[in-house]
Parts: structure tokens; sequence; C-alpha cells
């Protein structure tokens, strides 16, 4: 696991009927039975082919509404799902580089269809797409970047619109971390402390945080489900007898 915050037990087991977005992630509690990797295997790719679908629905869209929430899920079910993005972005900063070293037109033209792959299997993700329009602007032939700057923004739809983030029922939906990064500078808030809240099938952060203005403290809660969920799939996809059980602090009572 990733996560390295400070994690408790027993909190919140039941406050999350009726949330919309976040059902998707809510209850991992399946993952405490001997796991069939096969069949997490299919799931995933089941949810590729939906958001493969999504995608072509969204490059013929182009503009206005756009159900981005139902793209980003998929996204976030699917094999490619990468919730922490540097890897991916690594990739498209390695890909754009070697773009600028070479005046070859087959290579340029292969190393531009490379990028959008990339981009296209990762069109849920708020940091890939973020990245992309940063490269796209430096060789705007590596990609369409009106299109980029529609989905950004309807990413970013998306994330307001999960909830609110001042309770754990209104807890907004994360599937890429930088979008808790967005919400903080969003809401001008400076980071104090963050902790991790497990009940073993669900999962969040608890930001604490400070207002810019007036440093009236507050706290921003994060519903981490479909990040956990990732980590444990890959887990039980290699071990089906793998089983997720949270820490307990070393000052629990």
């Amino acid at each position: 696991m990733r996560f390295l915050f400070f994690i408790a037990l027993g909190f919140f087991l039941s406050p999350l009927a009726g949330i919309s977005q976040q059902a998707y992630a809510q209850d991992l509690s399946g993952f405490y039975m001997r796991s069939n990797p096969e069949r997490l295997v299919k799931q995933r790719y089941l949810q590729k082919s939906a958001y493969v679908e999504w995608v072509v629905r969204a490059k013929a869209h182009k503009k206005g509404q756009f159900p981005f929430a139902k793209l980003a899920l998929a996204y976030a079910g699917g094999p490619d799902y990468d919730p922490y993005g540097t890897e991916t972005i690594d990739i498209l900063s390695k890909i754009a580089f070697d773009a600028e070293q070479t005046k070859d037109s087959e290579e340029l033209k292969s190393f531009y269809n490379s990028f959008n792959q990339v981009v296209n299997n990762h069109l849920g993700n708020y940091a890939v797409v973020s990245a992309a329009i940063v490269l796209v602007r430096q060789n705007e032939n590596l990609g369409d970047l009106e299109f980029l700057q529609w989905i950004k923004a309807g990413l970013i739809t998306r994330l307001l619109s999960s909830g609110d983030g001042y309770s754990i029922p209104k807890s907004y939906m994360i599937i890429s971390l930088a979008e808790e990064g967005f919400l903080l500078s969003t809401k001008k808030k400076k980071l104090v402390q963050t902790e991790f809240l497990s009940t073993g099938n669900q999962f969040y952060h608890v930001h604490l945080v400070e207002d810019k203005e007036t440093q009236a403290p507050q706290k921003i809660y994060t519903n981490m489900g479909l990040v956990m969920n990732k980590e444990i799939t890959d887990k039980r996809i290699e071990d089906p007898y793998y089983r997720y059980v949270p820490d307990v602090p070393d000052d629990f009572n």
C-alpha cells in the first residue's frame, strides 16, 4: 500500500447510503473472501470496454454537457487506472521530448500516435490530462488542445459535483490524487495534516486545513475508495488469499 497516513478503525460504518458517484467505491467487503483473479481481471477489461465507448462518445461530442462521471468511473475500474499519475506523465514527457529530437516524419508520426494513445487511455485522469495540456501547448502537433481543455473542465465539474467535502457522507470522490491538491488550492486552504480513516471496507482522507485568509481551522473529507479498490484488487490478483487489514495506531485504545 502506498498510503502512509494515520489509520483509525471503527468510524462511519453506515452513513454512506445514497451517495451518487461514491456508490461505485463504497463496499469492499468482498475483498475479505478468497478472490478469483481471472474474474477480477475480466471485470477490469469489461470496465475498459465501457471506458473506450465513453471516450469515443466524448470525441464525437467535444463540447457542452457530457457525463464525465461515467467516463471517469469506467476509467477507474479499468486496467489502465493510474491514480498517482506520475509514471504515466513521465511516459508522456518522454514521448514529447523524443518528438522534439527528431525530424524524421515517420518517427514523428509514431511519437504523435503513441502520445495520443497514452492520453486516450487516461482521459478520466485529471493529473494526466493536465500534464498533456502543458505538453500540447509546447507542441501543438501532439494533440487537440481544445478537446483536452474541455475534458479537464469536465473532470473538475465531476469532482466538485461529487460532494462538498464537509462531512463523510458528502466527501469528494477522488479518482486522481492530484484532485486533492486542486481542491485545496481552489478553496484557498493551507494543508496542516492529512489523516487516513478506514473502516476496513471504506476509506477516506481527512485533510486538516486552515483558511488562508482567516486562519480558521477546518476539515475537508475525500473518499479514497476507488484508489484503495485498485490497490487491493492488484494485491488480490497476485494473491487470491490477500486480505487488507487496516493498521491499528500504537496509541489505539
